[in-house]
């Protein structure tokens, strides 16, 4: 696949909650949760706050907040004027739910290891093949026309998907999965694992993908990526396993031979390993009681 495709596939960002919100009369404040928060700016002028971090905004700019940080969105105002002689603050807001929540979020290797604050101002978004995108998502929040739902969430995805083009083909963002896959030799690593995960990667054959030595590409992968090329394999093994089983589409055997491991008993250890949890934590509809029974085997 390519770099995107399956990063997209396992982890399926869902829009929701699309609409179009004035900050005259109140701001957007948004306590901290697991979705994560795009808005796009499209008239007047704003601040956003966030933790430590204050940014002014304009007509044009893009703010993604991809962790679920707390912020506030203000309108910024001069004294004593009016609508007629400053717009107001109009921003198109977006919710974007990830398929891995609570209580592993860190397994979203996608959204846990993104910046809490990306933005692009309008300069950039004119150039960009974000332009039309954001034009008709700002015409199609505004109206409520038939199918508005439908059309306004599945045009989110799509703006989604190529703002993370735009942020790897520009490297905008230089540590994490999306530092690693805008590196084009460490992409040729990580793709090969995303694409087979149950091969038996070795260091050297991952350094030989990316056409690097071993010492360089284990430096530089840890660097820009933040795990080790092992971690990251284990990380993304687990990835799937968290998902096919919460979904009830394959046994744990079943899954332990297709992700690369030797037995059941090899897979339940770095299961728990890098989950805290044993494969039963996620099965749907498993009673706490049967849950307990897979701790204690996989403590012995």
């Amino acid at each position: 696949m390519d770099r995107l495709s399956a990063l997209l596939n396992l982890f399926q960002p869902e829009a929701r909650n699309v609409s179009q919100t004035s900050l005259y009369q109140a701001p957007i404040t948004v306590a901290k949760n697991e979705s994560s928060h795009l808005y796009l700016v499209k008239s007047g002028r704003l601040q956003l706050s966030s933790g430590q971090e204050t940014r002014q905004c304009q007509c044009g700019d893009l703010i993604w907040i991809p962790k679920g940080d707390a912020h506030q969105l203000t309108e910024l105002r001069q004294p004593d004027t009016d609508l007629n002689q400053q717009p107001p603050a109009l921003v198109t807001k977006i919710e974007i739910l990830f398929l891995h929540r609570e209580p592993n979020q860190e397994l979203n290797l996608l959204q846990s290891t993104l910046p809490h604050l990306l933005f692009l101002p309008a300069s950039e978004n004119q150039e960009s093949s974000l332009k039309p995108l954001v034009e008709l998502m700002f015409q199609e929040a505004g109206q409520q026309r038939c199918g508005h739902t439908t059309v306004v969430n599945r045009l989110a995805e799509v703006l989604l998907v190529n703002l993370l083009r735009h942020l790897m083909a520009n490297q905008k963002v230089s540590t994490g999965v999306l530092g690693g896959l805008s590196d084009l030799r460490l992409a040729r690593a990580m793709t090969g694992i995303h694409d087979t995960p149950g091969e038996n990667w070795t260091l050297e054959e991952l350094a030989n993908t990316a056409g690097m030595s071993r010492t360089a590409f284990s430096k530089r992968f840890r660097e820009v990526v933040g795990f080790t090329p092992a971690d990251y394999l284990a990380q993304w093994r687990m990835s799937i396993a968290c998902k096919k089983i919460s979904s009830g589409s394959e046994s744990v055997a079943t899954l332990a031979d297709e992700l690369g491991y030797q037995s059941e008993t090899a897979f339940r250890r770095a299961f728990r390993k890098v989950t805290g949890h044993p494969p039963g934590f996620y099965k749907k509809g498993v009673a706490f009681s049967e849950i307990k029974e897979e701790m204690a085997e996989a403590a012995t």
